[in-house]
């Protein structure tokens, strides 16, 4: 299925395991730039890996207040299109 999302960036809270990382999955299926969380580094940086060279990952938690502007900006560099998924 074609989303017309392709180029873009997406930021997924949660997004080392369970829904998080299937949504992160999906995204990065359709062409989409991803940038997810995890509250274990470990955890984050192995989904990221297998999803590919578009995914970033970050240790964060949403306990965290700054959490989803400190991800965004993190990620930042790895496109110029944005658009933000949670």
């Amino acid at each position: 299925m074609d989303l017309g999302i392709a180029g873009t960036r997406a930021l997924v809270l949660g997004g080392s395991k369970g829904l998080g990382r299937g949504i992160a999955e999906a995204l990065a299926n359709e062409g989409v730039t991803v940038a997810l969380t995890g509250r274990d580094a470990a955890s984050a940086a192995k989904v990221a890996s297998d999803i590919g060279p578009s995914a970033r990952a970050t240790r964060s938690t949403s306990r965290n207040p700054n959490c989803s502007t400190d991800c965004w900006i993190s990620s930042k560099p790895i496109s110029a299109r944005s658009t933000f998924w949670c």
